[in-house]
């Protein structure tokens, strides 16, 4: 299964919106409730030759945690069931990589909407907004 062909699939399964951004990344619209949104980019990377689908979604500016928040930011990342925490130039983000060859579309849709769950809910508590 393609890059292109898993996310179709998730989007209709979702009713999510899969698209392109302005630099020709992949992304996926997660919708969320109470009218909120997290954008989720796929992307296709190696590792020793395999292809692997790399999700990733901003939480927030790294640079506006102050105080404890990083640290329990990354307090998280043991109890999380898909993904991780990182940084990511100035943004803290979650990421989560899949192995494309045989990859079953359920399990890609539920790491997406977990991330996006997840992601939704940090920044909420750690940001106060609605960025993504």
């Amino acid at each position: 299964m393609t890059l292109q062909e898993l996310l179709a699939s998730i989007a209709a399964h979702a009713g999510w919106a899969c698209q392109k951004d302005a630099a020709g990344r992949d992304l996926l619209t997660v919708l969320l409730p109470q009218g909120r949104k997290q954008t989720i980019q796929v992307e296709v990377v190696q590792w020793s030759g395999v292809p692997l689908a790399r999700l990733r979604t901003v939480i927030g500016a790294k640079s506006a945690l102050a105080g404890e928040r990083p640290r329990f930011a990354l307090s998280l990342n043991g109890g999380l069931v898909f993904g991780s925490l990182a940084v990511v130039g100035d943004d803290l983000v979650m990421t989560h990589t899949l192995m494309l060859h045989g990859i079953i579309p359920a399990e890609a849709f539920l790491a997406a909407a977990y991330l996006a769950t997840q992601a939704d809910e940090l920044e909420h508590k750690l940001f106060q907004a609605d960025r993504q």
